[in-house]
């Protein structure tokens, strides 16, 4: 359990630069999971999930091709 703390709370916030790359990575991040929901939900959609998942070499076995 954490001690509560006793000092100055504004000595607890960061410098803005870092506030500001912390929030620009967030964006970041925020924006690649956007993009991989979207991906996922129009592969279930098409109801490719399952060939999504196989590796290359189950794609050619399945293909008919040579291991």
């Amino acid at each position: 359990m954490t001690r509560p703390y006793r000092g100055d709370p504004l000595r607890r916030i960061p410098p803005a630069a870092t506030l500001r790359r912390r929030l620009e990575d967030t964006r970041e991040t925020a924006r690649r999971l956007a993009i991989l929901l979207e991906t996922a939900e129009r592969l279930e959609r098409e109801g490719d999930s399952d060939e999504a998942d196989s590796t290359p070499r189950d794609k050619r076995k399945a293909k008919g091709g040579s291991p």
